[in-house]
């Protein structure tokens, strides 16, 4: 397991001005370290931007577990319901298929009486 290390970095902003006859000017060290800093806050603050990203996607997640479940519920439902049709319908077929051999036995036994009954040259 690895250990996340972050790193601390620290920037002391000295307020440095060079006097001129027009007002106080900030020195280049005073804008380069005032920039530094910026920079690194932009750089912590997309870190937690992107950790908050994160975690709402995980949030995100237990819902997508639940929406999936719900669909994988119906689509069970759905596969029952036609386990029940398809019995129904077989139950149907073989009725039918039970009425239509014996109607066709009942056929070829009158078929063998009338044979039996014709005089036979």
């Amino acid at each position: 397991m690895e250990e996340k290390k972050e790193e601390q970095e620290r920037i002391v902003i000295e307020l440095k001005y060079l006097e001129t006859p027009k007002g106080r000017v900030p020195t280049y060290e005073f804008a380069r370290s005032l920039l530094k800093a910026i920079e690194i806050l932009d750089d912590v603050t997309a870190n937690i931007e992107e950790k908050l990203v994160k975690l709402e996607e995980r949030k995100e997640m237990p819902q997508n577990i639940e929406e999936l479940q719900e669909r994988l519920n119906a689509v069970e439902n759905a596969i029952k319901e036609l386990e029940k049709k398809i019995e129904l319908d077989l139950s149907e077929i073989l009725d039918r298929l039970s009425t239509l051999t014996d109607a066709f036995n009942e056929l070829v036994e009158r078929v063998q009486k009338l044979e039996e009954s014709l005089p036979k040259d």
